[in-house]
């Protein structure tokens, strides 16, 4: 089972994000609006019988944290060597750092883990086969962007792949500050 812990955002941050008119192009695979998340930490590939330890690691981390303020933006850019059309999102680092170090116990820490954690919503991502032109890259960074929501829960949610892209299933909602 793959799996990753994340928030989401509002439906107004959602229309927000809708209006910067990301659209289907050659070369580019556009994130369905109801896709659009922050991951706070990938699992990957979990055993099912241990998602009920998962889920009261998650919960030990969300006990004490308070619920948070996620920003969005100021403006779209490419992650990846431009393979990740994106927008950056502050305020959950705090947030991120307690969901990693709670769920170690469970899922130890890979090396991509290691790495600062960066919030961000994927917008879309560049097709591997099919180049995105320069120009199009150009057009589609730096669309100016100021959005917030409130974050007042951690989903523990599973990714089922398949040819029409990740399919998304919250296995778990666990409310900020419930134990604390």
């Amino acid at each position: 089972m793959r799996l990753f812990v994340a928030v989401w955002p509002d439906d107004a941050t959602r229309r927000a994000l809708d209006g910067l008119g990301v659209r289907r192009a050659a070369g580019l695979r556009v994130v369905p609006p109801d896709q659009w998340h922050v991951t706070l930490r990938f699992l990957g590939e979990v055993d099912p019988a241990i998602v009920p330890e998962v889920t009261t690691t998650l919960a030990s981390a969300a006990a004490g944290s308070a619920a948070v303020v996620a920003r969005v933006g100021p403006a779209t850019g490419w992650l990846g060597r431009g393979a990740v059309l994106y927008v950056p999102v502050g305020g959950l680092e705090p947030l991120a750092a307690r969901v990693r170090a709670e769920s170690a116990a469970v899922v130890p820490l890979s090396p991509a883990d290691e790495a600062p954690f960066t919030g961000h919503l994927t917008l879309a991502r560049a097709n591997r086969r099919r180049r995105l032109p320069a120009e199009a890259r150009r057009a589609l960074a730096g669309a100016e962007l100021a959005a917030e929501f409130a974050v007042e829960a951690i989903d523990l949610v599973e990714s089922v792949l398949g040819s029409g892209g990740p399919r998304y299933h919250v296995r778990a909602r666990i409310p900020l500050g419930a134990g604390g």
